[in-house]
């Protein structure tokens, strides 16, 4: 059998098939016919087709096309006579393109324009395979076997980096977003999920089969839900904002939330580049000043964080609102230009500067208001142009060994120079 096979829309007089106690109809293929475009004929031969890739061989197979969503109890509507467009898909050896009608003789092709969705009942061997929600262009739509999903299961949550003696795990999904208010509340929030589902679990990893439990069908949804996860007790771990495409998506458990004391399960948040930054916290939590989140760049150079001519620019355009800590030891660059003005940002409690500075320039910090610590790791004091930034008095902290020679340096000595073992954990 070909992986491809082509089906033009027709209704015929049927066979019949029993699937699930229900009269199937098999419809007669008539006429093989060509390639698809849009050009509104309803009896045109390039109206009405759907093509369908990665097939696996069967027997035969029914398809259906519906105006709204498959669901468990739409699919004996369906099969009775519900669906705006049928097809069959003939026996072996026969032609690999069949016709179908819509509607009442003289036969009429399907050659409506907007979302719609599939069923396919197969037999020998038996599959039931629908996607809700997509797109026909005058009757055409070309789609691969893997895109639709088997009838009761659906897309799935991929966990990386399980902890090793992590025994169950089960998975919620809400559209409602969490927020420390509702650490008591995670009992209520689940009880109506928009889908959920019990994790296999492997080396590090798991797998959770996502289903609604409203029609036992499986999650198929594209968008974005909140990920709430429980290993046996009460609900705890949960991300924001993860982004669903046709029911799945994939996660690590280091990028997990604990509502019991709402902070990031690990300790320092590593990201690579801004890109890393502002997808972790446009799914962080709102925190506070007293709680801000450790964040680590570990790569790419000053220059990736210039935004409208602010070498901060890109690290406050990604803040949205939220409370960090930021380590730019990891980022390669010798010299930060001078600064003008930026807006008024309390957002940036401390920075660590790049381990290889060697100038700075003047007012790099200005309009920093939420700035207490500053951490300079090189033992010979960079050249400082100037004043760090009107009004702001943060702790300088250095080398222990380099202390005194902080002290001493110009426009250093102007600061509170402090070791590095003092700072607080």
């Amino acid at each position: 059998m070909p992986d491809r096979f082509k089906i033009l829309f027709k209704r015929q007089n049927m066979k019949k098939h029993t699937i699930f106690g229900l009269a199937l109809p098999v419809l007669l293929a008539v006429l093989a016919l060509g390639g698809c475009s849009t050009d509104g004929d309803s009896n045109s031969r390039d109206s009405g087709i759907l093509t369908i890739s990665n097939m696996p061989t069967v027997t035969s197979a029914s398809i259906y096309i519906l105006d709204q969503n498959v669901t468990l109890t739409s699919v004996p509507q369906t099969i009775l006579g519900g669906a705006v467009a049928t097809a069959t898909k003939p026996l072996p050896n026969s032609t690999e393109s069949i016709t179908l009608t819509e509607g009442l003789l003289p036969p009429q092709r399907f050659t409506a324009t907007g979302d719609y969705s599939i069923l396919i009942v197969t037999i020998n061997p038996v599959f039931t395979v629908y996607k809700n929600n997509v797109h026909f262009d005058n009757g055409c739509l070309s789609i691969s076997w893997n895109k639709l999903f088997e009838f009761g299961k659906g897309g799935t949550l991929s966990v990386a980096d399980v902890p090793v003696n992590t025994i169950s795990l089960f998975a919620y999904l809400t559209a409602q977003s969490i927020s420390y208010e509702d650490k008591d509340n995670i009992s209520n929030i689940i009880t109506n999920p928009a889908a959920a589902g019990t994790g296999v679990i492997s080396v590090e990893s798991a797998t959770v089969d996502l289903k609604t439990l409203s029609e036992t069908l499986g999650f198929d949804k594209t968008g974005s839900y909140t990920v709430i996860l429980s290993t046996g007790g009460v609900p705890s771990l949960f991300r924001n904002d993860v982004e669903f495409v046709d029911g799945s998506a994939s996660i690590s458990w280091n990028d997990l939330w604990d509502i019991g004391n709402y902070q990031y399960i690990v300790s320092v948040k590593d990201c690579a580049n801004i890109e890393a930054l502002t997808a972790f916290l446009k799914s962080a939590p709102p925190n506070t000043s007293s709680t801000p989140y450790k964040i680590n760049i570990s790569a790419g150079s000053l220059s990736d964080l210039i935004k409208d001519g602010d070498w901060l620019g890109g690290i406050l355009s990604a803040l949205n609102g939220h409370y960090i800590s930021l380590d730019l030891g990891g980022v390669a660059g010798t010299a930060i230009p001078d600064s003008t003005s930026r807006p008024a940002d309390d957002k940036i409690k401390s920075i660590t500067l790049p381990a290889g500075i060697t100038s700075i320039g003047a007012n790099v910090l200005v309009n920093l208001t939420g700035l207490t610590g500053l951490t300079v790791n090189v033992v010979n004091p960079p050249v400082l142009a100037g004043s760090l930034g009107s009004g702001l008095t943060p702790s300088i902290y250095v080398p222990s060994a380099s202390v005194v020679a902080y002290q001493n340096a110009e426009t250093w000595k102007n600061y509170t120079i402090v070791a590095i073992s003092s700072i607080l954990p």
